[in-house]
């Protein structure tokens, strides 16, 4: 994910023009469901709370967009977990996560649409 997305999502209301300006060309082969899913996870965590909340209206939706929809519920794929550490290097004041911890797995243990986990044993002050 990324805070200045190349992505633009267009959207009109007969849900078959959904373009993605800056993706179109890595999604023109996917169904409509899975490129506006694809479409709000590279948008980043604001869009993938918005396509959580319209998931939960199948009455809104044919099936094949609610479907995709309601794989941003719990299928949030992981960001880059090179920037989850240099994120949390910054947090600590720039001391590189080595200082505070033992170990640190760059990859993610679990993933959602605002944070994701990753397992770290803090130094042991004995």
């Amino acid at each position: 994910m990324n805070s200045s997305p190349e992505c633009v999502l267009h959207c009109h209301s007969d849900y078959g023009a959904i373009r993605c300006s800056g993706c179109q060309n890595r999604h023109k082969d996917k169904l409509l469901g899975e490129r506006l899913r694809l479409a709000l996870q590279e948008l980043g965590p604001v869009w993938i709370k918005f396509g959580q909340m319209l998931s939960t209206r199948r009455d809104l939706f044919p099936p094949q967009i609610a479907d995709q929809l309601a794989l941003l519920q719990d299928k949030v794929a992981p960001f880059d977990g090179r920037l989850a550490k240099a994120q949390i290097e910054e947090a600590m004041g720039g001391l590189p996560v080595e200082a505070w911890f033992d170990d640190f797995d760059i990859q993610p243990l679990a993933s959602a649409s605002i944070a994701q986990v990753h397992t770290a044993r803090l130094k042991s002050k004995r």
